[in-house]
């Protein structure tokens, strides 16, 4: 991911990938199996070219994104908006399990224990967000406007 695939605007894909990387969580949004919409902040991973988040088996999320795996995921920031459209899939590879497991545990550590966070894919699901389109913009400003399309 890089500038290369930037569509319109001039802000910097570095910049959006440094926010990401420095978020601690993220909203997502999808379409419930009925059809109404459903927004929560999750707690997430950006690996530079896909965002990684969890859900507890069996849940709204996971039987929500299997039968509507398009997502609109949001910093929740009306100042300095980044807006991730994509598809979510579920992790099944143990590898990519692993990983996504390592960097919760870099990224989520609780401050009064130094617990770190870890991945149980016994009792959750890892949903990998694949980007497709991204718009930020910067200091409320809609004519700093700037897009992103990734085939």
């Amino acid at each position: 991911m890089s500038d290369d695939f930037r569509v319109r605007g001039h802000l910097s894909w570095r910049t959006v990938d440094l926010r990401l990387r420095a978020m601690r969580e993220i909203w997502v949004a999808m379409t419930r199996p009925d059809g109404r919409p459903h927004a929560v902040p999750v707690w997430f991973w950006w690996s530079g070219a896909s965002l990684y988040f969890t859900a507890r088996a069996g849940t709204l999320k996971p039987r929500s994104l299997a039968a509507a795996p398009s997502i609109v995921v949001h910093n929740g920031d009306g100042v300095d908006p980044i807006i991730i459209a994509g598809t979510a899939t579920v992790v099944t590879q143990p590898d990519e399990l692993d990983r996504v497991s390592a960097a919760y545990g870099e990224k989520y550590v609780d401050p009064a224990t130094g617990n770190r966070a870890s991945v149980d894919p016994n009792v959750e699901v890892v949903l990998r967000v694949r980007v497709k389109r991204v718009q930020a913009w910067a200091y409320a400003n809609a004519a700093t406007q700037t897009v992103w399309e990734f085939g």
